[in-house]
C-alpha cells in the first residue's frame, strides 16, 4: 500500500483550447483551483485493485473515505480510511471474509461517529457503525439479495439508508442501531427499484432517489417516515434514466444528480437538476457522460450543498460548482486524468469542499478551501464559460494563470485585453517545464468593469494572435 501526500497541487487541465497551449484561471496563491491538499491511496500487487465509493467530512473537518480493495484469495474488502483535516491517514478498517464486501456510503455526526452502508454477497444489505477512534460500535445485515447504497444523519442523530434491488427500500436506525421505521416499494412491471442516494433536510425530511420502471424515481418521507410525495423523470426504459444522488439545501430545495438516456452514439447525458420543495424544476444542467452502452459507462454524478450560495455536482470526469439560484457554471476542477469511474462529494467546515474519486489502481481525495472566498476571489470558467472576478483592494486583486504544456519550452506569455483589444497585461514563464510554473494577474481592482479577452503564445510571436485561452468578467 502507498500512500502520497504531494508537498503542492498538481496544475490542472481544462478543456478551452485543443492547442499546444492549455491555460485557466487559478484563484489566489494556491495553484490548483483553491486546492488545500490532495492524499492518494494505491494498492500494490499483481492484480489488486481498489475503488473509493464514498466520503463525509465530521465537524473537525477529518475526512472519511469508504470503498472496497481486493487481495489474493479474498475477493473485495470492505474498506473505512479516516484522514485528519490535513490529509494525513488517521486510521483505516477493513471487514474480510471469504465473501465480496464493499462499502458504498458514508456519513458522520459531529461528534465523530461514523455510519458506512455497503453490501455484502453472503448477506446483502450491510450497515456497520464506527467509533470516531475506528472502535467498531453495531452492525445490521438483512438476507435477499438487498443492497445499501446510501446513508445520511438527521439533525437528531438518527441514520436513514435508502438501497433495494429489486425492491426499494429507506430504512431509519437510531444512532445506537435500534431499527425505527422501514419503507419499501415495488412499481409493477419493474425489473428493479432501487434507491441510489438519501439525504436528509434541517427539519428531519428525508429524500431518497433512484430507479424504477418510470425512469429516475424521487420519494419524500417526512421524519417519521410518512411518505410525502414522489415524482419521477425520463421515458421508464431502464437501465438508462437513474437519479443518482441527492441533496437539500436549507430552504428545503433539492438538488438532485442522475444519469439520461444514451444516445445513438453511446454517449449519455450527466444530468444534475434543482427542483423546489414541491418538484416543481428550477433549473437543470446537462454535461456528456462517458462512452458505451449500460448504466457502468455512464457519468454517475454526486452532489452536495456548498456555503455561499454554491452546490456542486461531481462524476469522473470532474467537479462543478453552480450558483444555487440560476444555475450559472461558477467553478469546476478536473481529475488530471487520475479517475475513471465513482465520484463522491461533503461539504466541510468553513465552507471547504472535499471530493473522491476512484479508478481500480487509486483513489484520490482532494480538499478545496470555500472556492466561492479562497484567496484571489476568482471563479473558474467551466468549458466554454467566462470567468468571473470580483476582485478586492485587500484579498482578492489578484489571479494566477497556470499553463499545462505538452513539452518544455523557454518562455510563455499570456496577454489581457479589453473589448477594444487594448493590450492591459503581458505576464511571462520562463523556463516552462510542461506547465510547471505560473504568472500572477495583479492590480484587478483599478481595472474598468467588464469584459476581457485572455491570449497564450510562445515566445516571439505576437501577443493578439495568441491562442485565446479564455474570457474574463470583471464585475463589482
Amino acid at each position: 500500500m502507498a500512500e502520497s501526500h504531494p508537498s503542492r497541487p498538481r496544475i490542472l487541465r481544462a478543456a478551452l483550447i485543443p492547442c499546444a497551449l492549455i491555460a485557466l484561471f487559478v484563484p489566489g496563491a494556491a495553484c490548483g483551483s483553491c486546492l488545500d491538499w490532495e492524499a492518494v491511496y494505491t494498492l500494490t500487487g499483481t492484480g489488486n485493485i481498489t475503488e473509493v465509493r464514498g466520503v463525509a467530512v465530521d465537524g473537525s473537518g477529518n475526512v472519511v473515505t469508504v470503498g472496497y480493495e481486493t487481495r489474493l484469495l479474498q475477493g473485495r474488502n470492505w474498506l473505512v480510511r479516516k484522514s485528519d483535516s490535513a490529509g494525513v491517514l488517521v486510521w483505516s478498517r477493513s471487514y474480510v471474509t471469504l465473501a465480496d464486501e464493499q462499502a458504498n456510503g458514508v456519513a458522520v455526526l459531529p461528534d465523530g461517529r461514523i455510519f458506512v452502508a455497503g453490501t455484502a454477497s453472503a448477506t446483502g444489505w450491510m450497515v456497520r457503525a464506527y467509533g470516531a477512534d475506528g472502535s467498531d460500535l453495531w452492525s445490521d445485515t438483512t438476507t435477499g439479495g438487498l443492497q445499501a447504497n446510501a446513508v445520511a444523519v438527521t439533525p437528531d442523530g438518527n441514520v436513514v439508508v435508502a438501497g433495494g434491488n429489486p425492491t426499494w427500500v429507506v430504512r431509519e436506525y437510531s444512532a445506537a442501531g435500534a431499527v425505527l421505521w422501514t419503507r419499501t416499494f415495488t412499481a409493477a412491471g419493474s425489473p428493479n427499484d432501487e434507491a441510489h442516494g438519501v439525504a436528509v433536510g434541517p427539519s428531519g425530511i428525508v429524500a431518497a432517489v433512484g430507479e424504477s420502471s418510470r425512469g429516475w424515481y424521487v420519494r419524500i418521507y417526512d421524519a417519521v417516515g410518512n411518505e410525502v410525495r414522489s415524482f419521477t423523470w425520463g421515458d421508464g426504459v431502464p437501465p438508462d434514466d437513474a437519479a443518482t444522488s441527492v441533496a437539500i439545501d436549507e430552504t428545503g430545495n433539492l438538488l438532485i444528480g442522475g444519469r439520461g438516456e444514451a444516445d445513438s452514439w453511446g454517449h449519455s447525458l450527466s444530468l444534475f437538476r434543482m427542483y423546489s420543495a414541491t418538484g416543481d424544476v428550477l433549473w437543470s444542467y446537462d454535461m456528456l457522460g462517458m462512452q458505451g452502452p449500460g448504466p457502468s459507462s455512464q457519468l454517475a454524478v454526486a452532489v452536495v450543498v456548498g456555503d455561499h450560495g454554491l452546490v456542486y455536482v461531481g462524476g469522473p470526469q470532474g467537479v462543478v460548482g453552480f450558483t444555487a439560484t440560476t444555475g450559472r457554471v461558477a467553478w469546476s476542477d478536473d481529475t488530471d486524468g487520475l479517475a475513471l469511474l465513482d465520484a463522491a462529494l461533503a461539504s466541510g467546515p468553513g465552507g471547504r469542499l472535499v471530493v473522491a474519486w476512484g479508478n481500480y489502481f487509486a483513489w484520490a481525495t482532494r480538499a478545496y478551501l470555500d472556492p466561492a472566498t479562497c484567496p484571489g476571489a476568482a471563479l473558474n470558467g467551466h468549458e466554454h464559460e467566462d470567468v468571473l472576478v470580483y476582485p478586492n483592494p485587500v484579498a482578492g486583486d489578484t489571479v494566477r494563470v497556470a499553463v499545462r504544456l505538452p513539452a518544455d519550452v523557454d518562455e510563455v506569455m499570456v496577454d489581457v485585453f479589453n473589448v477594444a483589444m487594448r493590450h492591459v497585461f503581458t505576464g511571462t514563464w520562463r523556463n516552462v517545464r510542461q506547465g510547471e510554473g505560473g504568472v500572477r494577474i495583479t492590480g484587478l481592482s483599478r481595472w474598468a468593469p467588464g469584459l476581457y479577452y485572455v491570449k497564450a503564445r510562445a515566445k516571439g510571436s505576437r501577443g493578439v494572435q495568441g491562442f485565446s485561452v479564455t474570457r474574463l468578467v470583471i464585475q463589482r
